[in-house]
């Protein structure tokens, strides 16, 4: 069965250049990114396409680790003690 060719024009620059940022983090050319993207939303993802999420799960919580979080028993005692 021969593979269909989508076009899409009149794309903002800033969304191809987060397209462009999302297919790096994931390790992968734009065009496999897309079409990543496209099969997820028609709901015929493959569990070959969560892998490429791991790097920025990774990175985000990087984001995270320094941060020290205290306990939310107290905060809500605290504030339900006001």
């Amino acid at each position: 069965m021969p593979l269909e060719q989508v076009v899409i024009n009149e794309v903002e620059p800033a969304v191809v250049e987060g397209l462009k940022l999302r297919a790096s983090l994931s390790g992968r050319p734009l065009q496999a990114e897309l079409k990543s993207i496209l099969e997820i939303a028609a709901g015929s993802e493959k569990a070959s396409d969560w892998p490429c999420i791991v790097p920025e799960l990774a990175r985000i919580q990087a984001m995270f680790e320094a941060r020290a979080y205290g306990d939310s028993v107290d905060i809500l005692a605290e504030e339900r003690s006001k």
